[in-house]
């Protein structure tokens, strides 16, 4: 009999692979009812408006130029995030924010970000992935890749209260992949891998995603496509599980990063202790013995017998990996709303009437016609009479021409003036339902920023404008903080040198292991043991925990950095102790880090520095023009004479025409 109080819970990976395989069956059920639960089952209709399918004869869609506004506007970013941290982790910092600058252009962030904001608006939630792969069906070279997926191709299972599934038990990515790649990629499964054609759907959902797929993503490729692709399903676990087995367990494969192993409970666990630098041990706690510290990760495929994978999730960061972006969000709503929800009724009435508006247009060009039977006109000649076609033939008629032949519209039959008035009463209503009106005041802005009036420009940008913001804000900064551990497990020090240049690498990366960004000791560790009592994974989570998230933009919070970015300009302008070091790194550009404690220690060193260099080029100048300079180096003449007054611009001056040692001179004195 079923235990319906554990059977929530994934099996052990000691159970049999048909368990194991059904349980993730279950789990995307799941999932696929707590979308249904919250879905209208209509969001694919949203699809069809920003299309332009219809009966209409005219074919427009302003909407459609509406959303790309909206959502070209919002999604304008110009970097992935900004890390900071103290200063002994200054020069780490500095590189990793040279590789996010690095992985924002190559990963094209900005537009895989757009794209799972599109879903967002279109179908009340879209999802980004933050991945390492390997190109080439995985035999090409690893990098970082932002996967934009649908609301019906990421199923959770258990969402918290804070509708974040990044705090769900289960969650399950479904991937739409090539066969030929998934061959590529599960080359032991090749003759067990089913295409989407083969599988049985068990529910109304999978259905529905298929149609999805179908309609708008594959199915425009050919007829057969569901022979040409499977379904991957990534399914992430928050496993709880404790070893208390007795024994030590051996997680993943060993020749990978995330292979870790895991201790009993009450299992002794040694040590260095850092104040006395003598052995210390103690029992293994429950929180030591989590068989899975991070994530469990399955992959499997539907219609299989068992998982392709089913071990420690590969990534270091220990987060489910789908980041939701949403845009109309509410607390009682898991999902929010599409912002095409109240803007498709008016979309569709705008388009009839402006489609009335042209045929009526069109009737009055070539309306209908009565003539008079006895005005002697034959009726040969009216049938084939066009009164728009330039060769049309010239008719005799017996009697008032204008009576003779005359349109059967009724007068009321027209547009006018007050029609053309109803179609921008639409136009606005869905700008305004949209918050274009938002956006055209952070476009207008953008343009405005050494204006006087900054602050009452930054309070016009909506309301509605910075909540989207803010929602992508959090967003951003899950992926920069996931950022931090897939830079650290999957990026070489020689890749990173190929990236960035030497000089651009932390001195600390070349310790025990330079080919690793992790350091090899905890600070507290002997440096001189070449072997740390801290796994990698262990080190790599205190580097990140110590390289923080210090700013994320986005189109809109930019504007307060564009302020603090003018903020710093005016101090250098106006010679306030501020260091180039600080303000150029606000500005954007890029410059050396200057070492010391606080601002005001900076800015005095650059001083220094500034001083030694003006030193150095006068010592200079006066080796190579000694005429300049004059005999004695300090630019005066030969009899000394008074220094310059500097009261004067600068200007070049011949001197020493009386006692013939003639030299150019630069004055600055009346």
């Amino acid at each position: 009999m079923e235990d319906k109080t554990k059977d929530w819970q994934a099996p052990a990976f000691e159970s049999d692979a048909a368990t194991r395989q059904s349980w993730i069956e279950e789990s995307v059920q799941e999932g696929e009812k707590w979308w249904k639960s919250h879905d209208d089952n209509t969001a694919e209709k949203y699809l069809d408006l920003l299309g332009t399918k219809g009966s209409e004869s005219l074919k427009s869609n302003s909407l459609k130029s509406d959303v790309r506004k909206f959502v070209e506007t919002i999604s304008d970013i110009r970097e992935i995030a900004t890390l900071g941290g103290a200063e002994q982790f200054k020069s780490y910092v500095d590189m990793f924010n040279r590789l996010y600058r690095y992985i924002y252009q190559e990963s094209h962030f900005p537009r895989q970000s757009r794209k799972a904001l599109q879903y967002a608006v279109a179908l009340r939630r879209g999802y980004l992935w933050p991945r390492f792969i390997r190109s080439d069906f995985g035999w090409g070279q690893g990098d970082i890749e932002f996967v934009d997926l649908g609301p019906r191709e990421v199923m959770p299972n258990q969402v918290p209260r804070s509708n974040d599934i990044q705090g769900a038990y289960v969650c399950t990515v479904i991937e739409c992949m090539g066969i030929a790649e998934a061959h590529a990629r599960f080359p032991n499964y090749q003759d067990q891998l089913l295409p989407i054609s083969k599988f049985k759907y068990t529910s109304n959902n999978q259905v529905r995603r298929h149609e999805y797929w179908d309609r708008w993503k594959y199915g425009n490729e050919s007829q057969d496509w569901e022979n040409r692709y499977c379904e991957i399903r990534h399914t992430f676990i928050r496993d709880l599980r404790i070893n208390r087995s007795g024994k030590m367990f051996p997680m993943g494969d060993k020749n990978t990063s995330w292979y870790y192993e895991v201790p009993s409970v009450g299992s002794v666990i040694a040590w260095i202790d850092p104040e006395n630098n003598l052995p210390a041990s103690r029992s293994a706690s429950p929180s030591d013995c989590r068989v899975y510290p991070q994530l469990r990760q399955m992959i499997s495929n539907p219609g299989m017998s068992q998982p392709m994978y089913d071990g420690p999730a590969f990534d270091w960061h220990g987060v489910i990996p789908p980041v939701q972006y949403d845009v109309d969000d509410w607390p009682w709503l898991a999902v929010g709303y599409s912002l095409l929800q109240d803007t498709g009724g008016l979309e569709r009435a705008r388009r009839s009437f402006l489609d009335l508006m042209y045929r009526v247009l069109k009737r009055k060009m070539n309306p209908p016609l009565g003539y008079d039977l006895d005005a002697g006109v034959s009726r040969d000649d009216i049938k084939h009479f066009d009164w728009l076609d330039e060769d049309s033939p010239k008719i005799g008629v017996s009697g008032d021409a204008k009576k003779s032949l005359v349109s059967l519209l009724p007068d009321s039959i027209a547009v006018n003036q007050e029609d053309f008035k109803m179609l921008e009463v639409f136009e606005k209503v869905g700008q305004k339902i949209l918050g274009l009106n938002d956006l055209s005041s952070l476009a207008q802005l953008k343009f405005n920023l050494s204006s006087e009036n900054f602050d009452k420009l930054l309070e016009t940008i909506g309301p509605i404008a910075k909540g989207i913001a803010a929602n992508m804000e959090v967003a951003h900064a899950k992926i920069a903080h996931m950022l931090k551990f897939l830079i650290a497990q999957y990026f070489t020090t020689r890749r990173v040198m190929s990236i960035i240049g030497p000089d651009g690498v932390a001195s600390e990366v070349f310790d025990f292991n330079p080919n690793s960004l992790v350091p090899s000791h905890m600070p507290w560790e002997d440096k001189n043991n070449p072997t740390s009592k801290a796994s990698r994974i262990e080190r790599a989570k205190w580097l990140a925990q110590n390289i923080i998230v210090k700013s994320v933009p986005s189109a809109l919070l930019n504007v307060t950095q564009m302020q603090e970015k003018m903020i710093y300009m005016n101090a250098l302008q106006r010679g306030w102790p501020v260091s180039f070091s600080t303000a150029f790194k606000k500005i954007g550009i890029e410059w050396p880090e200057t070492p010391g404690s606080d601002e005001f220690e900076r800015y005095k060193a650059e001083q220094y520095q500034l001083l030694d260099l003006k030193i150095k080029a006068a010592q200079l100048a006066a080796v190579e023009m000694p005429g300049a300079a004059g005999p004695n180096g300090s630019g005066q003449g030969k009899g000394g004479g008074r220094p310059p007054s500097g009261k004067q611009p600068p200007k070049l001056e011949k001197r020493g025409t009386q006692d013939g040692n003639l030299r150019t001179v630069v004055s600055q004195s009346k």
